[in-house]
């Protein structure tokens, strides 16, 4: 039951290393207090839910084009 589950559970794998490797494919990377933290370019389930996580980051960052609606009652005719 847990091997199934694993199986239909998507990450983002995040490799951490002192240097970037320089052999293999990056996908993203970002340095931070001298280590650095990597996607690798041969995974794909990982790439897929980055980009996913970025595109939902990109639209809570845009501001709405419509004002906020304002719920209003009307009373009588």
């Amino acid at each position: 039951m847990n091997r199934r589950l694993g199986q239909l559970r998507r990450y983002i794998l995040i490799e951490v290393d002192d240097h970037l490797p320089t052999g293999e494919p990056i996908y993203a990377a970002y340095c931070y207090n001298n280590k650095w933290y990597y996607i690798n370019g041969d995974d794909d389930v990982s790439q897929k839910n980055f980009h996913l996580l970025s595109l939902f980051m990109t639209m809570m960052a845009a501001p709405p084009q419509t004002p906020p609606l304002t719920p209003t009652i009307n009373v009588g005719g």
